[in-house]
């Protein structure tokens, strides 16, 4: 973008995934501090990756595997972006999984009134 933010979509098998990094080249390059990552629902919408909207229709579409979700819903409850209403990060030097969760910042940035208070 002429703003040096860089988009990237990445097609998986459950659908698109948006990766925005707000100042490109620039660092941290660190998810939850300059990259934040979305998801496109079929239904047109853009939410935040593993937020309580996608891990819903991550639980319509595959009725199988309820399991699987909830997992991923504690992943995020315990240890998604720092844990909510706490302060910090979990290290930095596992900036992308569920481990480090900076990738369910935007997220946690929504819920907290668009403010990063990490």
């Amino acid at each position: 973008m002429s703003d040096g933010s860089v988009f990237l979509t990445v097609a998986t098998y459950i659908g698109y995934n948006i990766i925005y990094d707000v100042n490109g080249m620039k660092g941290p390059n660190v998810y939850g501090r300059d990259i934040y990552e979305f998801t496109l629902l079929p239904d047109g919408s853009v939410v935040p990756w593993l937020s309580s909207k996608h891990l819903d229709w991550l639980t319509a579409a595959f009725p199988d595997s309820p399991e699987i979700v909830e997992e991923l819903r504690e992943d995020v409850k315990n240890s998604g972006c720092g844990k909510y209403g706490e302060i910090g990060l979990p290290s930095p030097d596992n900036s992308s999984g569920l481990d480090g969760i900076g990738s369910t910042c935007a997220d946690r940035i929504m819920q907290e009134g668009w403010k990063m208070n990490y």
